[in-house]
């Protein structure tokens, strides 16, 4: 549980993975579902204004509504029509079909720079550690001994906690 900003109101809320609180939640369940109505009874005045007007729910719901892709609507206001970048009339979201083009394609283009420089940067680390090891001197030559297998040089102890003591009964005697 995290402490978050609500993208509707901008206060502060325990959010368990929702960008909106409990409250603007539900307002805009029933805001969308005042729309939703509307709409299916009068498809013809399927505008931003009459929605607002035959509803009555606010404008800012209704905007919030359209952002979030969750209603649709032909005709919208100025204000609310256009892209972000470029001031483009829009037909859903707050980008045009061009911008939003241009920035997946140049997120792309970020993503594949990226992923050349570290293949560049793993490269140069396998070369330097090529190098390196062709410095290194030559091993004795021989049997190469494995990382598991017991050295033979070493002399085997026995832990002090393993060795034998006298038996004594259960008195210490």
């Amino acid at each position: 549980m995290a402490l978050a900003v609500c993208e509707y109101c901008n206060k502060a809320f325990n959010s368990y993975g929702s960008s909106i609180c409990s409250d603007c939640g539900k307002k805009l369940d029933d805001a969308y579902n005042k729309v939703r109505r509307y709409l299916y009874q009068q498809p013809e005045k399927a505008d931003f204004l009459a929605i607002v007007e035959g509803t009555g729910i606010s404008e800012k719901a209704l905007s919030y509504l359209i952002k979030k892709g969750r209603v649709e609507i032909a005709d919208r206001t100025p204000k609310n029509a256009r892209c972000r970048i470029c001031g483009a009339e829009t037909k859903l979201g707050t980008l045009c079909e061009a911008c939003t083009a241009r920035m997946l394609k140049e997120q792309l283009t970020k993503s594949e720079e990226r992923r050349k420089e570290i293949a560049r940067q793993q490269s140069e680390k396998r070369s330097i550690s090529a190098r390196d090891e062709a410095q290194r001197e030559p091993r004795a030559p021989g049997k190469q001994r494995l990382i598991d297998e017991p050295d033979p040089d070493r002399k085997r102890t026995i832990p002090i906690s393993y060795k034998i003591r006298p038996k004594t009964d259960k008195y210490g005697k």
